[in-house]
């Protein structure tokens, strides 16, 4: 199996909150919780990913726990499944500049996410900066 195979894979998780404000999910990888988190803000919808350890600390960094392609594979999926139910015409994310290989992760996330034909065909990508951060926009293409 190669490396877009394992992404196109669907990696289920267990559903949380899904309201018309909020939407989380989460899977148990490794020593890891992680949650994918959308919420409903005034001009779209912002997501999160954060990682949960067994003793309930929480973070945006990297764990270091060597199941980076589980991870990925993961939050590829819950967006699909996200994008599905709630069809949302915004979707923004951010990373801190100082985090550059987050930033190229992300980066890469949203290529491996716009090679599913829908997304692509329904979405166009923009990147904004800021003083600290970088911000990913994927914008519903108009009709």
């Amino acid at each position: 199996m190669n490396l877009v195979e394992l992404f196109d894979k669907d990696t289920p998780g267990k559903v949380g909150e899904a309201s018309s404000l909020r939407y989380e999910e989460a899977k148990e990888i490794g020593d890891y919780e992680v949650s994918f988190q959308a919420r409903k803000e005034s001009n779209g919808w912002e997501v999160f990913f954060i990682a949960i350890d067994h003793e309930g600390n929480s973070g945006w960094d990297p764990t270091g726990a060597g199941n980076e392609v589980q991870v990925f594979s993961y939050i590829v999926s819950a967006m699909r499944r996200f994008v599905k139910k709630y069809d949302p015409q915004r979707i923004q994310f951010s990373s801190k500049k100082i985090e550059g290989s987050r930033t190229k992760l992300y980066q890469r996330f949203v290529k491996r996410f716009l090679a599913d034909t829908y997304i692509a065909r329904e979405f166009e990508v923009g990147m904004g900066s800021a003083e600290k951060y970088i911000q990913f926009d994927l914008i519903k293409k108009p009709d």
